[in-house]
Order: structure tokens, then sequence, then C-alpha cells
């Protein structure tokens, strides 16, 4: 009973500890193709690298479109997951240059199509026939957060009406 007991937790352990399991290759039936991938992308875009992570195996990267080939953006950048348990199944870009970059869309980020068992990413200088015949269109302004920069013009405006209270009750 007691041997039971440990090899059912050692078990269940194992099947929910992501890091505990090794990464997978594809098996060759799930392996797609150039225009298999296209097909079965949400999204393709050319992009570029843009958050400023420092982390070895980040789970989501940020992307900045640039243009837009397949599917439409409400927001850029985008979340995009790169590691899943160190494992390579998102999209992996190390540097800042521009990618053809093939994507599926989950809730509130995009991934690699098919786990990465289709084509991930293009070097866009070296790969830009790939996108002939297909309509560019301009990705959508890229959004900056100003939430910091409100909260603290609301902080100083309203310290300066509590600094003119105070002068006016000083005066009277």
């Amino acid at each position: 009973m007691r041997k039971t007991l440990l090899t059912t937790a050692l078990l269940t352990l194992l099947w929910t500890v992501p890091s505990a399991r090794a990464c997978e290759e594809c098996p060759t039936d799930r392996v797609l193709g150039l225009e298999e991938t296209m097909e079965a992308s949400d999204l393709i875009i050319v992009g570029t690298r843009s958050d400023a992570s420092k982390e070895e195996y980040p789970q989501i990267i940020e992307i900045t479109a640039k243009e837009i080939f397949k599917g439409e953006l409400t927001e850029n950048p985008i979340r995009v997951e790169s590691f899943t348990a160190d494992c390579e199944y998102g999209v992996v870009i190390t540097d800042d240059q521009d990618y053809i970059i093939f994507l599926k869309k989950r809730e509130d980020f995009y991934t690699s199509v098919r786990q990465a068992c289709g084509v991930i990413t293009l070097l866009y200088e070296e790969n830009k026939e790939v996108l002939e015949g297909l309509q560019a269109t301009p990705a959508p302004e890229v959004q900056k957060d100003f939430t910091v920069f409100w909260a603290v013009a609301g902080i100083l405006a309203g310290l300066g009406a509590f600094c003119g209270l105070a002068r006016a009750r000083k005066h009277r």
C-alpha cells in the first residue's frame, strides 16, 4: 500500500511539473512545410523583437509588427509565447533583425504554428520572396503605455491643488 502511494505521488509529480519532462521533437507526421504553415497561420507578419527581457528562457516576448500579410492586429506590439518549460516550442528571437513570423492566436497572446512543428520564423532580408503574391497592410502604430505618466501627472496635479489650498488658508 505504501509503495503504491509513493509511486502514484511520484508519477503525479512528473506529469504535473512541466520542467520534469524533456523537450520533445515533432513527430514526422505533424511537421508542416512552408505552404502548410502559411495556410495554418492566423497571423503572418514582418516584425522584430521589441522587449528588453534579460530572462534566459522567457515565456512571453514582445514583437513589434511592421507589416501584416495575413490576419489582423488590434494592438502593437504583440505578446508572443517563446519558451514553454525551457523548451523552444514558441518563437525564439534573440536579436533585433526583421523576421517573417508565422503565428497562431491564443487567448491573450500568439504562439508558433502547431507547437513549433511548422515554420516559425524566416530572416526577412534573405526570404522576401516567400511573401510574393501576398498583400501587405501596414501594422497599427506602436502603442505606448502612458499609465505611469498619467499617474504621476495626477499626483502632481493633486499636490499642486493641495499646496494652492494650503497657501490660500495661510493668507486668510
